[in-house]
């Protein structure tokens, strides 16, 4: 396999990950966490809630994927930004490049005010218009390393589809730790029941927003590791140049 098919090969199975049909409930309660011993399943609710009643959010991130392969490892990041100010605001923006001789680097921005939904990712297609804000972050869940969804499912952003991060299988709490200096639960599951492979969630102690997302998978011939990083805020006045449209070159008009 090559590398530009492992690569879109990780991408899908990140995207299929992320895709499918949210069935988790909080039962209309937020625990009462109260010491060290709290329960997995108790901060995964109360994450949830989080993301669900939030007014705004804002973050900045990288998804690192590094890829094991017999000739070496080699290492792809993908910068991404999200702004969303409820109920009719939306951005959503990633970049990457393969580590190839001319490689073009893929981009992509989804762009949501009220009934506006449009998308571009590249000159030559310009900006796209789209009727379903699902439908458009599901077609870049594989290439943005699934950070497409993640958020945007948690946050519920205009009836978004797709299997939340909230919904993990047989989750446990490992040992607290720092990342980017902020304490975090740890909580450890499995995307399916039946999956092999396992997630690990880094969950603020404080705002119980996500700040990194550890996962793995492995491949006929080759395994990857791919870590999301966030630097998320919420419920915060978030300036229109956040939410801005800015497609790079582009002032044409969208077509269909």
């Amino acid at each position: 396999m090559n590398l530009f098919l492992r690569h879109m090969t990780v991408g899908i199975a990140l995207g299929i990950s992320s895709f499918g049909t949210t069935v988790f409930s909080s039962e209309n309660s937020t625990p009462n966490l109260k010491s060290d011993t709290d329960t997995a399943k108790n901060i995964i609710i109360q994450m949830a809630d989080t993301y669900k009643d939030c007014k705004s959010y804002l973050d900045s991130g990288v998804v690192k994927t590094t890829f094991f392969m017999k000739k070496g490892p080699y290492v792809d990041n993908k910068p991404f930004t999200t702004a969303f100010v409820r109920p009719g605001r939306f951005r959503f923006a990633f970049r990457s490049q393969l580590p190839m001789p001319k490689a073009k680097p893929t981009h992509c921005i989804i762009w949501v005010k009220n009934k506006e939904i449009l998308v571009w990712k590249d000159a030559k297609s310009g900006i796209q218009k789209e009727t379903s804000l699902s439908d458009a972050i599901a077609d870049f869940a594989g290439t943005s390393g699934g950070a497409s969804q993640t958020i945007p499912v948690l946050i519920k952003a205009s009836k978004v589809g797709g299997r939340s991060v909230s919904e993990i299988q047989q989750p446990k709490r490992l040992k607290d730790s720092l990342q980017d200096g902020v304490i975090c639960y740890l909580i450890q599951g499995k995307r399916m029941a039946s999956s092999t492979s396992f997630i690990t969630l880094w969950i603020s102690k404080k705002t119980f927003l996500i700040h990194r997302i550890d996962s793995s998978q492995k491949f006929t011939d080759f395994r990857t590791e791919t870590t999301k990083i966030y630097k998320p805020q919420i419920n915060i006045a978030i300036d229109e140049s956040k939410l801005a449209f800015n497609a790079p070159g582009q002032t044409s008009k969208p077509t269909k």
